[in-house]
């Protein structure tokens, strides 16, 4: 009768051993990179040997109170209590290993799914790769945590120009050179403002390219227009008139204000604007959309402006944790936003809302013409 009760505790014990070291083998295989999809099988087959140990030891209790004869456990009755609870304990360990989400050790990214996960069907849950993007050196499979070449890490941070990407400077400019021309006595004609927009434009330009400062944009824009028009007016009052109503009002982009409240709850905002900061700050305010962003970059308060290196050393370095192969610039300038973007490092991507013609010599990663389009860009990075 000994003989027949030690048959029963030898398999069990057997069992519970067996799934234990299914499940340690499953470990060491994920431990040194093997897919995922061998330590799946394993784990299967550990889950499968301990539910056959526990129907097993349920049927000889049975047997035993069924015959009248439940004695006190022996030695190997307890010790195979043991190993069975440390099988279902590693069990147990195993299924919340398995449904833990890898996470990226420092300096490495997860990145497109290696191939034996994209043919079992994983490749879902990761990332798409975007043909445009440079890769960095190193990303991780997020299944298998195996080391892969060639895929772009995701975006995390995302700096967003303001003028003419979020808020319409053009509209703004309108309506501020409107009123300080009619002030002066000058006949706002469409010819007028069609010449003013142009002058303003290639003042800001000479200024991207580090030729004039900041303060002689202000100023000479307004000098240069009225030596055009034949008049005698002060081009400094007239740039204090200007100002003053530039900051007054706020008019969209269509779709920017959808494209923050969507953006904001899954990635970190940071506001890029190159101007004069008491001007953007009060557009700002006036437009409601500040609590969107982690920080604002206005180029007056950096001390640099887009595309000089110095202004986004200045906001890397405000910004914890940053990466610039988790960032991306998105703005209507191929000579700041875009260039700026790219000699910084950053992904970047050009809203084009008019149709402009692309730059041979500044190409950026994405081109879009609607700010709806931008997510479904995120989502291939």
């Amino acid at each position: 009768m000994r003989e027949q009760h030690d048959i029963p505790v030898l398999l069990t014990g057997c069992l519970a051993a067996g799934g234990a070291g299914m499940f340690l083998i499953m470990s060491v295989l994920i431990g040194f990179g093997v897919s995922t999809l061998i330590g799946r099988e394993a784990m299967y087959l550990c889950l499968l040997l301990e539910l056959v140990n526990l129907l097993v030891l349920h049927a000889r209790a049975g047997a035993l109170l069924r015959s009248g004869k439940a004695p006190q456990p022996s030695p190997k009755m307890r010790l195979l209590r043991r190993v069975s609870g440390i099988g279902w304990l590693t069990g147990a360990a195993g299924r919340l290993a398995r449904a833990a989400p890898v996470r990226p050790a420092a300096g490495e990214h997860l990145g497109e799914a290696c191939g034996l996960h994209r043919r079992a069907g994983h490749d879902a849950q990761l990332g798409r790769l975007p043909d445009r993007i440079p890769p960095p050196a190193h990303v991780r499979c997020g299944l298998c945590a195996g080391e892969r070449k060639g895929a772009a890490a995701m975006i995390r941070d995302l700096f967003l120009d303001l003028d003419d990407t979020l808020l319409d400077f053009g509209e703004a400019e309108r309506h501020g050179i409107l009123r300080t021309l009619r002030e002066l006595g000058i006949a706002p004609t469409e010819e007028t403002l069609a010449l003013y927009s142009r002058i303003n434009q290639q003042q800001w330009e000479r200024f991207e390219r580090g030729e004039i400062p900041r303060e002689q944009v202000l100023i000479e824009r307004f000098s240069l227009l009225f030596q055009a028009l034949g008049c005698a007016h002060d081009p400094e009052d007239a740039e204090n008139r200007y100002r003053r109503y530039l900051g007054i009002g706020h008019w969209f982009v269509p779709g920017a204000e959808a494209l923050l409240s969507r953006l904001a709850p899954r990635y970190r905002l940071y506001l890029a604007s190159n101007g004069v900061a008491d001007t953007q700050y009060s557009r700002l305010e006036s437009a409601g959309i500040s609590h969107y962003f982690q920080e604002i970059f206005i180029s007056e308060d950096t001390g640099f402006h887009k595309p000089e290196k110095g202004y986004f050393d200045y906001c890397f370095a405000r910004i914890p944790d940053f990466d610039p192969a988790m960032a991306m610039i998105v703005g209507d300038s191929l000579t700041s936003d875009i260039l700026g973007g790219k000699n910084a490092g950053l992904r970047t991507c050009w809203f084009n809302r008019t149709g402009r013609p692309p730059r041979p010599d500044i190409v950026p990663d994405f081109e879009i013409h609607r700010l709806e389009e931008l997510p479904d860009i995120l989502e291939q990075c």
